[in-house]
């Protein structure tokens, strides 16, 4: 069987050299890299000017929302497989990834045997989900939710998880609040109620861990949110 042809792409220039190193030596499945990008850019590029299998890559390229990155990647090349390889394993994330179209994530911490296992279940078109991740919480038997994630942690100030842990609408809303809308002209612009408004801004406060609207913008601007 002919090797599967990869591209990678990862902001981390050590990472990928080592991970092309792994992927040339490896038996079964066959893999060949055609082809690296550290920039988001540069992987665009490659995908337009390459003929790959599939695609291994990090989600956190500076300037790119990690979902709009996979609805862009699929708009160039819907037949590529894609297999996220990250250290970020939030449960919200991962199921997301996937709704948006990824075939397999794997965790940075995992071995070998789980990116051999991963990379062959992807090009035998089944999903591949890596050891420590789950797509929804698992359960107590007292029947509280355990965090199925526990194997890795986040760090709480962590602005990739701060982003994926505010809706749609939040976020939209934390734009205007940023810009010095009052709650009011908020609900204008967006046609709900000010009340509607309020009750998102104490949800996203509360999210974000913070008292106040100078907090809050504080931690939208250190964190890069928007």
């Amino acid at each position: 069987m002919a090797a599967y042809k990869a591209i990678l792409a990862d902001e981390h220039v050590l990472f990928v050299e080592g991970l092309k190193l792994v992927l040339q030596h490896m038996d079964v499945p066959q893999v060949e890299v055609v082809g690296t990008a550290g920039t988001s850019k540069d992987l665009f590029e490659l995908l337009k000017e390459k003929q790959a299998d599939i695609l291994l890559f990090e989600l956190n390229f500076q300037g790119e929302d990690p979902l709009d990155l996979i609805k862009k990647i699929k708009l160039v090349d819907r037949s590529i497989k894609l297999v996220v390889l990250s250290a970020y394993g939030e449960m919200k994330l991962v199921r997301t990834c996937f709704n948006c179209g990824v075939d397999g994530y794997i965790l940075k911490s995992n071995d070998l045997n789980t990116l051999k296992s991963g990379l062959s279940s992807v090009m035998q078109q089944e999903i591949f989900l890596g050891d420590g991740l789950m797509l929804a919480p698992s359960i107590h038997p007292d029947g509280h939710s355990a965090n199925a994630l526990e194997a890795t942690p986040l760090a709480k100030n962590d602005r990739f998880v701060l982003r994926q842990n505010l809706t749609n609408r939040e976020l939209e809303i934390l734009e205007w609040i940023v810009k010095g809308l009052t709650n009011r002209q908020i609900a204008k612009e967006l046609y709900i109620s000010d009340q509607t408004v309020g009750v998102h801004k104490k949800n996203i406060m509360k999210k974000l861990e913070v008292n106040s609207t100078a907090a809050l913008i504080k931690t939208v601007e250190d964190n890069k949110l928007i």
